[in-house]
C-alpha cells in the first residue's frame, strides 16, 4: 500500500531539501509525499487527494495556521493522523495541539528516527481501524 503523506510548511525551499531527506532517511515503505504552503492549500490538496491519511504540519503558517488546520481536519469524517511540528517545546503549545486532537507533537530539528516511528505507528493505527 502506498502511503500518501501531506507535509505543510510555509517554506518551499525547506520542503525541497526535506523531501529528499524524508525519502532517504525515513524508509517507511512506498510513500507519496504531497506539499502545501499553508492551511488553506492543505485542505485543497487533501480534497484533491483522498488517499492522504497522515498530515505533518508546522504551527506557524500563513492564511490558516496549523492549529486551525487541525481543527478543520478533526471536523471531517476521515480519521486523519495529524502530526504537529514545532521548534518550540512550549508545554502550552503541546497541550493545545493534543487537546485539539493532534496524533503527536514533534519538535524541530526533526529526529528522523522519531518521525519514522511516529508515522509508522500512525499507519498501524489506521490499519487497525
Amino acid at each position: 500500500m502506498t502511503k500518501t503523506i501531506l507535509f505543510v510548511d510555509a517554506e518551499m525551499s525547506e520542503w525541497e531539501s526535506r523531501r529528499q531527506q524524508f525519502e532517504q532517511q525515513l524508509a517507511i515503505g512506498t510513500c507519496k509525499w504531497l506539499y502545501a504552503s499553508d492551511g488553506q492549500s492543505a485542505l485543497q490538496v487533501i480534497e484533491a487527494n483522498p488517499a492522504v491519511q497522515v498530515v505533518l504540519t508546522e504551527i506557524n503558517l500563513p492564511l490558516m495556521d496549523g492549529f486551525d488546520l487541525l481543527g478543520e481536519l478533526q471536523e471531517q469524517a476521515q480519521n486523519y493522523k495529524v502530526i504537529i511540528l514545532c521548534a518550540d517545546r512550549n508545554i502550552d503549545l503541546i497541550r493545545r495541539a493534543m487537546n485539539l486532537g493532534a496524533y503527536d507533537f514533534l519538535t524541530k530539528p526533526i529526529d528522523f528516527d522519531d518521525l519514522r516511528a511516529t508515522i509508522s505507528r500512525a499507519y498501524k493505527d489506521i490499519e487497525a481501524l
